[in-house]
């Protein structure tokens, strides 16, 4: 697989962590923690079967974990979406 795209609700998510990590953590650890979710994207570009099926979400929206938060995505033809990154404590089934 070699390319992938971040739809709008996992854009807004990556703000949202972002601009969290930001102020409770600092701007060096809000930068290294967007740089390993960028890794985790490589990570599934390079094997896209590595995800998981969640409990209460389609299998069609496989899961990976990164620390504290939950990579969807999806797979079509040969292109990768992301979907949503949500944090582990999110009522995860509402917000997809």
């Amino acid at each position: 697989m070699t390319k992938f795209d971040i739809q709008a609700a996992a854009r807004a998510d990556l703000r949202e962590i972002y601009a969290f990590s930001v102020d409770r953590f600092g701007r060096p650890v809000a930068d290294s923690y967007l740089l390993g979710l960028r890794g985790c994207f490589d990570r599934l570009l390079d094997f896209p079967a590595i995800g998981r099926i969640y409990p209460g979400v389609t299998p069609e929206i496989p899961v990976l974990s990164y620390r504290r938060h939950r990579v969807f995505y999806r797979v079509v033809d040969d292109q990768l979406l992301v979907v949503r990154i949500l944090h582990e404590r999110r009522n995860i089934g509402e917000k997809l």
